[in-house]
């Protein structure tokens, strides 16, 4: 679970200035993690986190593979940048300006910040607030796999999910019910995913609900194959609790624009 009052300092260089805005928000109410530029720590770090305050100071801008595991796991987070202009040029040219929620110039004003942060909080609690739970169905033939992953959905995405085990079983189910995303085992016993695909997509009542393959195999053939039977996306099924949460976040945002 986030929280809001919870921030993880992300940085290069957490200098004396960095450690004096440290402090202010500690006296604030804030509970306050620090790491560097590391997907290791990072992923560590921010499981409780619901802000992310990227220090920008130093940064390197070059270590591409950990901006875009910043960009997978900050969907549901306040993402805050503190900078100079030429190091906000750097930042914008590898991270996307829309995930940034709050800009301060270096060195920062915290009471501003702070004022920023509050606003930022308040409006996330009102949307969570205002926000149906999507209904989704999960079919996989691993029922390990299907306890795991609904329980992630349920509790950090605030899904609505219903589990089945076979494709017969999510033929039944969407005989009764019209879920808003299906996330689609490829390879089961009886019927496969592809076959289930094909029947709905034969079924003028089912044909349009986006489905989603769910694979284990991520090498180049396998997905290909995943692809070729045009579902919404495909999910490899080695994403842990925050990728996969993040990713049918991403979904249910896209269908809203």
């Amino acid at each position: 679970m986030f929280f809001s009052s919870c921030a993880l300092v992300i940085g290069s260089n957490l200098n004396f200035m960095a450690q004096a805005m440290i402090r202010i928000l500690k006296n604030n109410g804030y509970t306050i993690l620090t790491c560097g530029l590391d997907h290791d720590e990072i992923a560590e770090k921010s499981e409780n986190a619901g802000v992310f305050i990227m220090y920008l100071d130093n940064m390197d801008f070059n270590n591409l593979s950990v901006f875009e595991y910043i960009k997978t796991i900050c969907s549901n987070r306040i993402v805050c940048a503190i900078g100079k202009p030429n190091e906000y040029k750097e930042f914008y040219r590898i991270f996307p300006k829309n995930l940034v929620r709050i800009e301060m110039p270096h060195p920062a004003n915290v009471m501003i910040l702070i004022d920023q942060l509050r606003r930022e909080r308040t409006i996330s609690d009102e949307m969570i607030n205002a926000e149906k739970k999507h209904q989704i169905l999960l079919v996989d033939d691993d029922s390990t796999f299907l306890d795991v992953s609904s329980g992630w959905l349920k509790k950090y995405g605030k899904y609505d999910v219903a589990i089945v085990n076979s494709g017969p079983q999510a033929i039944d189910y969407l005989d009764r019910f019209t879920p808003e995303l299906i996330l689609l085992d490829y390879e089961m016993p009886i019927m496969d995913g592809p076959t289930v695909l094909a029947k709905l997509r034969k079924n003028e009542r089912t044909k349009d609900i986006p489905v989603y393959f769910l694979t284990g195999k991520s090498d180049r053939d396998s997905i290909m194959r995943v692809m070729a039977m045009r579902p919404n996306g495909y999910l490899l099924k080695t994403l842990d609790q925050q990728q996969l949460v993040a990713r049918v976040n991403d979904f249910f945002l896209s269908q809203q624009k």
